[in-house]
């Protein structure tokens, strides 16, 4: 028994009266979407489909509340989402500058404690016993493993820096020169060194090559008593190219295969195998900087094969 207007005095200020009025006026059917504030001040959101007919409007109001409640606490999850990753990038940003900043500025008073300590042996040669050059040989090598890290540590922090480098790259090429890299250390070894017909990607080939000289790398320094043999390869998926780096060395238990990417994470005393244990955390870094993932399948006293995914088409 009451029109709109009775029941809302406010109705004909709203965006959903005006709407009704032009329909009616000019006879025209419409689809919109209005909030409506109800006497009791709650709040509602109404699609509204308007279809003059004889008697006026024909008005099919469907409640939408629900789902535009939805869809606002999606926008505003979105919007904290985007505040939350600009700051990580921002964070990220100063961590490298503070690292590549602490690790060029540890480099040269670690570089004088050596060059001192050498020159001291020198000096007094022949007027030192043995546990005092023993002493000069542990502080110079304690310096030149610092140094060793300190520059690992810069090595980590640049990566990613510079993404203006990624181009089109035969892998093919990245194997020729880790193989020509390490060329001694193969013949050293007695090691053989074979690999499947790689695709070309676009990566970053500095980076890349970096990648696949840690993992053979790893494969010659981690052998049993058997010569080494290390297998490169890849498979071709829908999305991607998944690459390995197979080896006969000493293997590793799956209890330690999230250990061995995370930086400076060791399984083997420095007394066994030198390293900074920072080779595999770049291994991880380099993939993820090329959208992709790395892991590990190995076999104690059987090998090891280290897999990583690469995407065709890399957003940077």
């Amino acid at each position: 028994g009451h029109t709109m207007m009775e029941m809302y005095p406010e109705l004909e200020q709203t965006e959903m009266f005006n709407e009704l009025k032009r329909c009616m006026q000019e006879r025209t059917a419409s689809v919109f979407e209005s909030d409506f504030y109800f006497p009791d001040n709650t709040q509602g959101w109404f699609e509204l489909r308007i279809q003059p007919v004889p008697e006026g409007l024909f008005i099919l109001s469907m409640d939408i509340t629900e789902r535009k409640r939805a869809q606002q606490e999606k926008e505003e999850l979105l919007v904290s989402l985007e505040k939350k990753a600009a700051e990580l990038q921002s964070s990220n940003i100063e961590l490298e500058r503070f690292a590549y900043v602490a690790s060029h500025d540890l480099q040269e008073p670690l570089r004088m404690v050596s060059s001192f300590l050498s020159l001291l042996e020198q000096e007094m040669d022949g007027q030192l016993d043995v546990a005092q050059k023993e002493y000069i040989h542990f502080a110079v090598d304690g310096a030149e493993r610092m140094k060793a890290l300190v520059q690992a540590l810069l090595q980590y922090s640049r990566i990613g820096t510079d993404k203006k480098s990624f181009a089109l790259t035969d892998l093919n090429d990245s194997v020729q020169y880790v193989k020509q890299v390490l060329e001694e250390e193969i013949k050293k070894n007695e090691a053989v060194l074979n690999w499947k017909p790689l695709p070309k990607m676009v990566v970053h080939e500095t980076l890349i090559n970096q990648l696949f000289l840690n993992l053979v790398s790893n494969a010659l320094k981690y052998r049993n008593k058997k010569n080494p043999e290390i297998e490169i390869g890849s498979t071709e998926e829908q999305d991607s190219y998944v690459f390995y780096v197979k080896d006969n060395g000493l293997g590793i238990e799956a209890k330690y295969y999230d250990k061995i990417f995370v930086i400076f994470q060791r399984l083997h005393n420095k007394s066994e195998y030198s390293g900074t244990g920072i080779g595999l955390a770049i291994c991880k870094k380099i993939i993820e900087l090329h959208n992709g993932k790395i892991w590990i399948e190995s076999e104690v006293g059987k090998g090891s094969t280290f897999y990583f995914s690469i995407p065709k088409k890399i957003a940077l």
